[in-house]
C-alpha cells in the first residue's frame, strides 16, 4: 500500500481526475483498509460542523469503485484518530530532530491533535455511519 495518501502526494487534472501519485517512501505491504484510514484521515478537520461530513461522501465513492468488508468499514473511525495521533507523534519527533524547523512541524502536530481529539469523540456512532455508505 501507499501508505501515505494525502493531498499533497495526489495528482489530479483541472477537472478534478486523479492523474498521478506522488512519493512512495511509505509503502509497505499490510491491509489495504490502512490505506483507506490514512486517505480519510487527511479529510478529517476538528472545526468541521460536521468532522465525519467530507470523509464519508469521499467513502460513498471509493466503495462503489472497490467494496470493503463491514469489518474493515466498522474499524475505519478507531484506524483514522490512530493515523492523526501517528503523525502527531511523527512531528514531534521530527520537531526534537531538527529544531530550526520545530514551530513549522509542531503546527502540523497541534492540528493533529485537535482532530484526533475530536474524532475520537463518538466512536461507535461514526462506525454505524460508515456502515450506512453501503447503502
Amino acid at each position: 500500500m501507499h501508505n501515505d495518501f494525502s493531498p499533497h502526494n495526489l495528482l489530479v487534472d483541472t477537472s478534478g481526475t486523479l492523474t498521478g501519485i506522488l512519493d512512495f517512501g511509505d509503502v509497505v505491504r499490510t491491509a489495504v483498509v490502512f490505506d483507506l484510514a490514512i486517505a480519510l484521515s487527511n479529510l478529517l478537520r476538528a472545526d468541521a460542523e460536521d468532522l465525519w461530513a467530507a470523509p464519508l461522501a469521499w467513502l460513498r465513492g471509493y466503495v462503489r469503485v472497490r467494496p470493503v468488508p463491514d469489518e474493515e468499514l466498522a474499524l475505519l473511525p478507531l484506524l483514522c484518530t490512530a493515523r492523526l495521533v501517528q503523525r502527531a507523534l511523527i512531528a514531534s519527533w521530527r520537531a526534537q530532530r531538527d529544531p530550526a524547523r520545530a514551530a513549522y512541524v509542531l503546527s502540523h502536530a497541534s492540528r493533529d491533535w485537535a482532530t484526533a481529539h475530536a474524532a475520537r469523540t463518538g466512536l461507535d456512532t461514526t462506525a454505524d455511519r460508515i456502515l450506512e455508505v453501503r447503502r
